[in-house]
């Protein structure tokens, strides 16, 4: 990790000095197309069941703003997650008689989720006066995802999961632009690691209220988040 760094840091130092007229602007408004496939979060576990969920993005909008600094690199704050979502799934078992059903499986699931992610961008080959510039970003994304589970089935009890979260990335990117005013971003962050706290609350009433609410803490070195996202921005 510290190589890693101090090899973006020279870098950047050594591009910090050029000038290139496609990036004579101070602000800009960006909007992404997000693709992002994540590992499953664990909602219950028992000696009999484990009940898992992940929700995956695809062609999932997210709005940013880009701020330069002097030496032309820039800052760049993203809402990019807010979701209220609803899932009701249910299996049923029928009967001979084809009237008498039966529940076997199945949830109702409600998700709220909400992410922002800042971003450092360090732009190379300033000297340039190209159309096509690489860059690197150093990003944060602190989140927050809710789960309210009801079970379709009696031997599964409802649940109440509330994960706070950090992710850390490095983005490599290339940016083109295509005129004046509007320019292309692609690139596809890496996930450095992955910090959350996971609160589950089980509505059963046979366990004393101290025991319905467990809280774990879960730290994971480039975990399974896979991010591909393509940006257009109009400079301000």
């Amino acid at each position: 990790m510290k190589s890693i760094v101090t090899f973006i840091l020279v870098l950047s130092c050594c591009s910090s000095y050029a000038q290139n007229s496609h990036l004579d602007y101070k602000y800009a408004v960006k909007l992404y197309n997000l693709t992002t496939v994540a590992d499953k979060n664990q909602l219950y576990r028992d000696s009999n069941y484990v009940r898992s969920a992940s929700f995956d993005k695809i062609a999932y909008p997210a709005a940013a703003v880009q701020i330069a600094t002097k030496k032309k690199n820039f800052h760049e704050i993203e809402l990019s997650d807010l979701t209220v979502g609803r899932r009701d799934e249910l299996t049923e078992r029928i009967y001979p008689d084809q009237t008498t059903t039966e529940p076997v499986s199945g949830a109702v699931t409600t998700v709220t989720s909400v992410a922002v992610r800042y971003e450092y961008i360090l732009m190379f080959a300033k000297k340039k006066e190209a159309k096509l510039l690489p860059a690197v970003g150093i990003a944060a994304m602190p989140y927050y995802n809710r789960y309210r589970t009801d079970p379709a089935i009696s031997a599964l009890f409802p649940t109440r999961d509330n994960i706070f979260g950090m992710r850390a990335f490095i983005v490599p990117r290339l940016t083109y632009y295509t005129s004046k005013k509007i320019f292309f971003d692609l690139n596809i962050p890496v996930n450095l690691f992955d910090a959350q706290s996971h609160s589950t609350n089980t509505l059963n009433s046979a366990l004393p209220a101290e025991q319905r609410t467990t809280t774990t803490f879960n730290f994971n070195g480039l975990p399974a988040y896979y991010s591909v996202r393509l940006g257009v921005g109009v400079k301000l």
